[in-house]
């Protein structure tokens, strides 16, 4: 048994900027309104319930709000050249070059920020945030950049 959470339904959304070093359009920087959406799988019901559903939303919730209006930058890209200059952030993106308020930026553990690495940062947060009941077999956690179009990972407990 599992259930699921629909992002754009329960409001687990958020607006951001990204860009995807070494890829010819979605190097550019572009933004997107994405969702998060989750499933809970569970071998047995505690309380009648895979799990409560106003946990899992609120913890979404504050994970979106974490990455809402923001710039996405991933730090672990070997092309990519950032350099702190006070209040700004410098980057050399694919020979452009960006200095973007340190406030409008948030630095994320990882190569890129496509959706696929996107779903793969939320689903470590969400084990770092998240005592998982025992009862809980496999999470599955997907970010969408538009509806239709997204990338789905999953942890097998």
């Amino acid at each position: 048994m599992y259930i699921e959470v629909k992002g754009r339904q329960s409001g687990l959304v958020f607006s951001a900027c990204h860009f995807i070093v070494g890829h010819g359009k979605c190097g550019r920087m572009h933004g997107h309104n994405y969702h998060v959406e989750l499933r809970l799988h569970a071998d047995e019901l505690v309380n009648h319930m895979v799990c409560d559903f106003v946990i899992i939303k609120k913890l979404l919730r504050t994970m979106c709000d974490r990455l809402d209006h923001l710039v996405l930058v991933p730090n672990k890209h070997p092309d990519l050249k950032m350099e702190d200059r006070g209040a700004g952030l410098w980057m050399m993106i694919d020979n452009k070059e960006y200095l973007i308020p340190k406030d409008d930026i948030i630095l994320l553990d990882s190569p890129s920020t496509s959706s696929e690495d996107l779903a793969i940062l939320l689903l470590e947060q969400f084990f770092i945030d998240f005592d998982v009941p025992n009862n809980i077999t496999k999470v599955e956690l997907g970010v969408f950049e538009q509806e239709g179009q997204g990338a789905w990972v999953e942890r097998t407990i």
